[in-house]
Order: C-alpha cells, then sequence, then structure tokens
C-alpha cells in the first residue's frame, strides 16, 4: 500500500510540476531556434535580391557600356575617312580587331549609308563583308532605327558621357544571347561634312554566354554562374531571365546564390540543438533531486511526528497521540475538542 502511495505521489509530481516545466522549458527553445532559422531564411532572402539586382543592373549597364566603348572610335575623323576610302586594314586595326582585344566585342561590322557591309569581324579574325548576313535580321531593325534618330535630329541620348545617339536591344545571334550595339561613325570636330541619317555606322555584337560570364563571376563573385535557355530547377540555384526590349524572354542567368543564414544556421543549429538537450537534462535532473529533497524532508517530519505520539522506549502511543485522538473524534461529533483537555485534566 505504501509503495502504491509513493507511485501515485510520484506520478502527481510528474504530471503537476516536472513535465509542465519542461515543457515550457521545450517550448522556449523550440521558438528560439524558430526565431533563428526564420531570421537565417530572411537573410538568405535579402542576399538573393541582391544578387538578383546586381545581376539586372549588371545585363543593362553592357548594353551602355558596348555603346560607349564604340564611341572611343566611331567618333572620330579618321574613322569617317578611312571608312570612306574602304580601307579594310585601318578599319580591322581600328573598329574590329583592337575593339575584340581591349573591350572584348566578339562581333564587328561597318556599313555604309546603303547599308551595305564594308567590313566584317567575326570569330576571331576579319571576314568578308558577307558575313554580316548571319546577324542582318537582328541588327538591320536597329540600323534603320538609328537612322530615323539621325534624320529627325533625335539627341535626347546625348549628354556629357554619351556624345551620339545610338540603338541597342538583346537578340540571339548564331544560337547564342547578345548585346548588339549600333552607332554612327562621325566626326569628331565637325569638320566633315555629313548627311543626317547617312552616315557609316558601326555595329557591335557582345555574346552574354562567353567572356563576359567570366567577367561577372571574377568581378561579382557570382558562384557557378551560366546561361541557360530555360530556367533551373534544381536545388540551390537561381534564374534570372534576360528580356529583349519587346519583352521577349531569350534565356535565363543561372547561378547558385550565396545563402548566409543557411551558413549560419548549419554550424548555429546543432550547437543550439545540444544547449537546449542539456538544457532539459540539467532542469530534469534538478527536479529529481528536488523531489528526492521533499520526499527526504517528508520522511523526516512523519519521523518527527511518530516520535511525538509514540513513546521511545515501547513505541506505543501516549498520552499526546490520545489527546490528538480525542480531538478528531469529538471533531467528528461537532464538540469542541478542548473539552477533552479539561475533561482529562479533571480526571487526574
Amino acid at each position: 500500500m505504501r509503495s502504491k502511495t509513493v507511485s501515485l505521489k510520484y506520478s502527481g509530481f510528474l504530471l503537476k510540476r516536472a513535465l509542465p516545466i519542461l515543457v515550457l522549458t521545450g517550448c522556449i527553445g523550440l521558438g528560439v531556434l524558430g526565431l533563428l532559422i526564420w531570421a537565417g531564411q530572411e537573410a538568405d532572402r535579402v542576399s538573393y535580391n541582391r544578387q538578383a539586382s546586381l545581376a539586372q543592373l549588371v545585363v543593362s549597364q553592357q548594353r551602355s557600356k558596348v555603346a560607349h566603348n564604340q564611341e572611343s572610335v566611331t567618333v572620330w575623323d579618321d574613322a569617317v575617312e578611312q571608312v570612306r576610302a574602304r580601307d579594310s586594314e585601318w578599319m580591322d586595326n581600328n573598329l574590329g580587331a583592337w575593339m575584340h582585344e581591349y573591350f572584348g566585342l566578339d562581333q564587328a561590322y561597318v556599313l555604309d549609308p546603303s547599308n551595305q557591309a564594308v567590313y566584317a569581324f567575326a570569330d576571331g579574325g576579319q571576314r568578308a563583308p558577307d558575313a554580316f548576313s548571319v546577324v542582318e535580321d537582328e541588327a538591320l531593325p536597329l540600323v534603320l532605327a538609328l537612322r530615323d534618330k539621325l534624320r529627325v535630329g533625335d539627341d535626347s541620348q546625348v549628354s556629357d558621357i554619351v556624345l551620339t545617339p545610338g540603338v541597342s536591344d538583346l537578340a540571339v545571334i548564331q544560337g547564342r544571347p547578345a548585346v548588339v550595339s549600333v552607332k554612327p561613325i562621325v566626326s569628331d570636330t565637325g569638320d566633315i561634312q555629313q548627311t543626317p541619317g547617312e552616315e557609316s555606322v558601326h555595329v557591335a555584337v557582345r555574346f552574354l554566354d562567353g567572356s563576359l560570364i567570366e567577367e561577372l563571376k571574377t568581378d561579382y563573385l557570382f558562384e557557378d554562374l551560366h546561361f541557360s535557355w530555360s530556367a533551373s530547377d534544381a536545388p540551390h540555384y537561381s534564374s534570372l531571365p534576360f528580356y529583349a526590349a519587346d519583352g521577349t524572354v531569350l534565356g535565363y542567368m543561372v547561378w547558385h546564390p550565396h545563402h548566409p543564414g543557411e551558413t549560419m544556421l548549419s554550424k548555429l543549429i546543432p550547437v543550439l540543438s545540444a544547449f537546449i538537450v542539456l538544457a532539459l537534462c540539467a532542469i530534469a535532473f534538478s527536479l529529481f533531486l528536488y523531489h528526492n529533497r521533499s520526499k527526504e524532508l517528508q520522511a523526516s517530519k512523519e519521523q518527527i511526528r511518530y516520535m511525538a505520539l509514540h513513546d521511545p522506549l515501547t513505541e506505543l502511543p501516549n498520552r499526546n497521540y490520545f489527546n490528538e485522538y480525542v480531538d478528531v473524534e469529538l471533531t467528528k461529533e461537532g464538540r469542541a475538542p478542548f473539552c477533552s483537555s479539561i475533561w482529562i485534566g479533571s480526571s487526574r
């Protein structure tokens, strides 16, 4: 019977004290863990948005960068004169091979006022002018748009940085995504007379899946950056679409974005989990010690009470036990307990 009573007391202790404390501690630990996971995910989201914005900025700036590089040789009296003279060697040294080596252009073409190619640079060297046919469908609409700008005198693009109007767009050239930029070849001094809209034109092509990818990986630390015609569904990879001027998706830039939150959590979660487990174990051990101490105090209290109500030699109930017993019985009958003490005292 005593063992059953002890078992019930122990079960009551677990249910009323130990279990609520352990559950509360576990909930606090899980709450902290959940908060850290949320913070890590937010850090990863911010990091991805920053990289995606940077990638978009770099691609958009690439169009203006190609156009700016063209102006280093297209706004030049010598260029106007040598193109008119059809000096292919000069054009190759200045408008083709040099721009390829210095600016990384993949292709370059020079068109006369009738939009006929007079010079072509492609595949790392000078080619016959008819090589322009591989980009004609994509480049000629840009050339015509540029001539319209020149005829009406549209200089809205001209500034302290931009010297001449230009037209550029993203296109697929020979099955590869590319920036296509068109600039007029004009006099830098104004001494050479030219009819607006009838200038010779320089067409530059810079592929987005070639050396540009390597530059982005090196300069902006894009991990495993590459071009893809479709969005990647691989885990831990992100895709950023390339849009042409008409909104057409030409392809995707795919890379492995940096995950600072995931990196932090991969190191922090095991430590935090171990800390939570150790905290629960420490609390459980403390509760166990507390329970044992309580039982010892209760046993000690019961022993003192027993000694107070029994004779130390015979261990038989003494007068205190008798008085307490009478008080209890009188209380049950509805009589005042102190009457027993009076009656016992008078009987002496």
